[in-house]
C-alpha cells in the first residue's frame, strides 16, 4: 500500500506494476523518470536528453550518427548522411536505393541499380547500363533509335507505318487515337468522347463529342451544353420537349409522344393526336378521320403549323415588320391564352457565365380569355413576369400590347418562345387580325374578336 497524496504507481501498458514515483516525476511504462533530464523512448524506456537509441545502445546524438544499427563518429565540416549502414558525403558522392556502398559521382551521374551512369553518353535500362547515342532510348532492356522506331508496351514498332495509341496498342498510322485510352477510330465515321471511348457521328460534318448528351456535334456552328427546351433545361433521354418550349417530365419512359405541331403530349395507347388536339381513343374513334367538329378533345387547343415567328423580332414592336409577318402567315394567332397586357417594369439581364442576354418584363395581365371551358377561365387582373431570351430594347414601361401564348400562365412566370406572339395593341392591326382569325376554330375567333372589340 502507498499514500497517493505523496506517491503514484507506475505500471506498464500491459498492466505490470512497476516502481513508485514521487508526484514530481513522470512514468515511462513501469519506470519513473525526471522529465527535466530525460524523455520517454517509445513509452518504455527513459533516455537522457540529446541521446537516442541505436539498436539497443544509447548514444549521444551530438557526437555520433546511427545508420541502421551501426554507430559512426561525426566529422566536423562534413555533410554526412547514411547510405545503408555506412556514411557518404552528399557533396561528392551519391547513394542509390539498392546499394549500401556509396560511390563518387559527378554532376551528370544518376543511379542505375547498384551503380551510376552518365545520362549524356549512357542509358539505364531496368538496372543495366548501356552506352548509347543521343537518339537512343530503352525498350524492354534493349536500345532503339527514336528516329525510326517507337516503343509501345515494351514492343518496338516502325514509326513510318504504325503508331501507339495510349500506352499499349499499336495500330496503323492512318487511324486516330482516342486520347490515351488505347482505342483508335476512323474520324470519318466516329468521334472520340472524353479520351475514353468513341461513338458514331450523328451527322457527317460533326467534329466533337458532347459528353452531356453523349452525341456528336459540329464545333464550328454548335456548342455543347445542357439540352434546353426554350429556356428550360431538360433531359432528352427522359423528358419530352414539345413545340420547342414545353417540357413534359419523364414522358419518354412512359412511352408518351408530342402532338405536333404544338406543345401537348399524348399517350399513343389511349389517345390520338389530331392537328395539335389530343383526343381520347374510343370504339368509334381510332383515327383523326372520325374526329369531327363538335366532339370534345382532351385539350381544347388548336394551333396551325407556323414558321419561325422570331419572338425577339416581335418584341421590338416594329409596326412595319410585324404587319408583314402577320399578312404572310408567319405569325400563328390561334393560341390557347389571350391577354391584354400593360408593362410596369423592364429588366435587361446579361448572364456573363453563360453568355446569354435576356429580358424580364413585369406586366399587369388583364382578364384572361381562355379557350378552355373551366370555371377558372376568367381570372382577375394580376402581375407576372415575362421572360424572353432577347434584349427587347424597344419595350418600355407603360406600353400596352396583346399577348397570345399556349404556355401555362397559372404557374407564375411565363417563359416566352418562338411560338408565342407579342402583338402591338394598335388599331391598324385589328382589321388584319380579324381576317386571319377566319382560319382559326370558332371558339378562338369568338374569344379573340371579343378582346379586340374591347380596345
Amino acid at each position: 500500500m502507498y499514500n497517493n497524496n505523496i506517491k503514484k504507481c507506475c505500471q506498464n501498458y500491459n498492466g505490470t506494476i512497476g516502481k513508485l514515483a514521487s508526484l514530481s516525476e513522470e512514468c515511462c511504462g513501469s519506470t519513473p523518470f525526471n522529465s527535466s533530464t530525460h524523455f520517454c523512448y517509445e513509452k518504455e524506456r527513459p533516455v537522457k536528453l540529446f541521446f537516442d537509441i541505436c539498436g539497443s545502445k544509447e548514444y549521444d546524438t551530438r557526437d555520433f550518427i546511427c545508420c541502421g544499427t551501426t554507430l559512426h563518429t561525426k566529422q566536423k565540416h562534413h555533410d554526412l548522411n547514411c547510405c545503408g549502414s555506412g556514411l557518404y558525403d552528399n557533396r561528392i558522392e551519391q547513394c542509390c536505393r539498392t546499394s549500401e556502398i556509396p560511390f563518387t559521382a559527378d554532376k551528370d551521374a544518376f543511379c542505375c541499380g547498384k551503380s551510376s551512369y552518365n545520362y549524356k553518353i549512357q542509358r539505364c535500362c531496368h538496372g543495366i547500363v548501356f552506352n548509347a547515342s543521343a537518339t537512343q532510348e530503352c525498350c524492354n532492356n534493349k536500345l532503339f533509335d527514336t528516329r525510326y522506331e517507337g516503343c509501345c508496351a515494351r514492343i518496338l514498332f516502325n514509326q513510318s507505318t504504325h503508331k501507339c495509341c495510349g500506352f499499349n496498342n499499336i495500330t496503323s498510322k492512318n487511324n486516330t487515337c482516342c486520347g490515351n485510352s488505347g482505342i483508335f477510330f476512323s474520324p470519318v465515321k466516329e468521334v472520340c468522347c472524353g479520351d475514353r471511348y468513341t461513338i458514331p457521328k450523328s451527322k457527317p460534318e460533326d467534329t466533337k463529342c458532347c459528353l452531356l448528351s453523349n452525341t456528336s456535334y459540329n464545333e464550328l456552328v454548335e456548342k455543347c451544353g445542357p439540352a434546353r427546351c426554350g429556356m428550360v433545361p431538360y433531359n432528352p433521354k427522359t423528358d419530352l420537349c414539345c413545340g420547342g418550349r414545353k417540357v413534359h417530365r419523364n414522358g419518354v419512359p412512359d412511352g408518351k409522344k408530342c402532338c405536333n405541331p404544338g406543345i401537348l403530349m399524348f399517350d399513343p395507347k389511349t389517345e390520338i393526336c389530331c392537328s395539335s388536339n389530343v383526343v381520347k381513343k374510343e370504339s368509334n374513334r381510332t383515327n383523326c378521320r372520325n374526329y369531327k367538329k363538335g366532339t370534345s378533345p382532351v385539350y381544347d387547343v388548336t394551333t396551325k403549323p407556323f414558321e419561325h415567328s422570331n419572338i425577339c423580332g416581335l418584341c421590338q414592336l416594329n409596326s412595319r415588320g410585324f404587319m408583314a409577318s402577320l399578312k404572310n402567315g408567319r405569325i400563328n394567332v390561334c393560341q390557347k391564352n389571350i391577354f391584354r397586357v400593360k408593362i410596369s417594369r423592364v429588366w435587361r439581364v446579361k448572364n456573363i457565365r453563360k453568355r446569354i442576354k435576356y429580358s424580364k418584363i413585369r406586366v399587369r395581365l388583364g382578364k384572361k380569355i381562355s379557350l378552355t371551358k373551366s370555371k377558372d377561365a376568367r381570372r382577375r387582373r394580376r402581375k407576372v413576369n415575362l421572360e424572353l431570351l432577347c434584349e427587347c430594347s424597344e419595350i418600355r414601361a407603360d406600353m400596352r400590347f396583346i399577348l397570345l401564348t399556349n404556355s401555362d400562365t397559372d404557374q407564375g412566370d411565363i417563359r416566352l418562345g418562338d411560338s408565342d406572339v407579342i402583338m402591338p395593341d394598335i388599331h391598324e392591326f385589328h382589321k388584319v387580325m380579324k381576317a386571319k382569325l377566319r382560319k382559326c376554330p370558332a371558339v378562338v375567333q369568338r374569344k379573340l374578336t371579343k378582346i379586340l372589340q374591347n380596345t
